[in-house]
């Protein structure tokens, strides 16, 4: 371990005494685990977290057993097994003569992004990626013992004496690398460090990891909004430190797009050390290792929850294949006779005796399929074109329009008649028809006299009678 120096002060002495035996635990613990597979010692009163753990509501800041999380750190969330994660909601905007209404509320935050296991060497790969990736195109130029001017002649004397305890002995060249300044042997080169590539998902995992971090350090705060009512940089100073304290170090505001941030905030918090304003479209890996706390808005939560989500659909990381092992089927084997029919029918039609026009007859039964997937070939006509669904149901769908026709609306205020007045109607209307047809046969039988003299030779009923001869004098 180490001596204890000589401190000036008491306390900076049992400072460096609590860290030095914080060290030698967790090397106690690590050797421990290391000497027994990984597996955590049995002490008294201890609760070994284990995936048949019943479920656990977790806040940010409470952990599982340490020691088990720290000697699993690479399978094992720091939260455990089974844990319903839940954060508070606080309001932002609380001026110093207002008292502080506490929580608004809890949301329950998914385990597969706030509940990963800490795999701090895929942060650390990640780390570098976004840091080469930010230092872009490099000029610095370092040169070698060929490159630098000036002589280049060896390190010779005459007297052979004279370089004895020298250490230049076998020194050959003046411009040796290690001996004369701004001589390298591996010289850096301009290189553009930005070609970097790293793996998608290493960097999608990352950031979970990072989330999960922040969760399990208690360094995550969801607020309302970011709407405050004045622009002073005081406010806004006094709106954090309520939230963060008077220890934090750094902070990241984080909103989404224009819903709940306005103007004001970005004046008071554009000069306020150490605290940076981002949009959640560009929370990385980076950002959060370089700023302790997280603050970050219900709205941006909820959209930076939906792109982790959807990211590895967009990405085409998704199980493309409904077996268990994710891989294609394998092709079935064939069906003995399956094409039987079908040769049937073309041994049919090559030996019929018209079979040019059977053939013909046959192929204008299909015809080619222009879409890119499924049949080649299709029928010409298809039997279900004039086909429409009907609502066999017992409570039909109602149609659109009859949500006008209502009773309600229309209503007859005129009531029917009994049956004893419409059947004397029937019968009146009935005694009309009947005066009706017996006018017009009377009206059949008169007959148009033509001869007026007619009158004048028979007689009066012979007229009427329409007999023409008068026989009877």
């Amino acid at each position: 371990v180490g001596a204890v120096p000589a401190c000036t002060t008491a306390a900076a002495r049992g400072l460096f005494l609590r860290r030095q035996h914080a060290w030698i635990a967790v090397r106690c613990c690590s050797s421990v685990a290391a000497q027994r597979g990984s597996v955590p010692v049995e002490v008294p009163g201890r609760k070994i977290p284990t995936v048949n753990d019943p479920p656990v509501v977790r806040e940010p800041g409470q952990l599982a057993d340490i020691a088990t999380v720290v000697n699993n750190f690479w399978s094992m969330p720091a939260v455990g097994f089974n844990a319903i994660l839940q954060i508070p909601v606080k309001k932002f905007e609380v001026l110093p003569d207002q008292e502080d209404p506490g929580e608004l509320g809890k949301l329950q935050l998914p385990n597969d992004i706030f509940a990963v296991p800490l795999r701090k060497d895929i942060i650390h790969q990640v780390y570098w990626f976004h840091r080469k990736r930010l230092a872009g195109f490099s000029e610095q130029t370092q040169l070698t013992k060929f490159e630098m001017p000036g002589s280049n002649k060896h390190v010779r004397t005459i007297n052979p004496n004279y370089n004895y305890g020298l250490g230049k002995g076998r020194w050959r060249r003046k411009k040796t690398p290690g001996k004369y300044e701004s001589v390298f042997a591996h010289p850096w080169r301009p290189r553009d460090w930005g070609r970097v590539k790293e793996i998608r998902k290493k960097v999608y995992r990352s950031l979970k990891c990072m989330l999960s971090v922040k969760f399990s350090h208690g360094d995550i705060h969801v607020v309302d909004n970011f709407n405050i009512s004045s622009h002073k940089t005081k406010y806004a100073v006094h709106f954090l430190r309520r939230i963060l304290g008077r220890r934090c170090k750094s902070a990241l505001l984080v909103h989404h797009g224009n819903r709940d941030v306005n103007n004001n905030f970005r004046w008071a918090t554009a000069h306020v050390a150490n605290v940076r304003r981002e949009n959640v479209e560009g929370v990385s890996t980076y950002i959060l290792l370089k700023y302790h706390q997280l603050v970050i808005t219900e709205a941006a939560l909820q959209q930076l929850i939906h792109n982790l989500q959807t990211f590895p659909k967009e990405r085409g990381w998704l199980m493309r294949c409904a077996t268990p092992d994710a891989k294609p089927a394998p092709c079935p084997d064939v069906v003995p006779g399956w094409n039987e029919e079908w040769k049937a029918m073309k041994e049919r039609l090559l030996n019929a005796e018209f079979r040019a026009k059977e053939m013909a007859r046959e192929r204008k039964k299909w015809r080619w399929s222009s879409d890119l997937k499924g049949p080649l070939k299709i029928p010409s006509s298809d039997p279900l074109t004039g086909f429409r669904v009907r609502d066999f149901s017992a409570r039909p769908t109602a149609k659109p329009w009859e949500k006008y026709e209502l009773h309600e609306l229309y209503t007859d205020d005129e009531p029917l008649e009994s049956g004893a007045e419409h059947e004397a109607e029937l019968a009146l209307l009935e005694e009309q028809l009947d005066l009706r047809d017996h006018v017009m046969q009377a009206e059949d039988r008169r007959e148009t006299v033509d001869d007026v003299s007619k009158f004048e030779t028979d007689r009066l009923e012979g007229v009427y009678e329409g007999d023409g001869d008068s026989d009877n004098d």
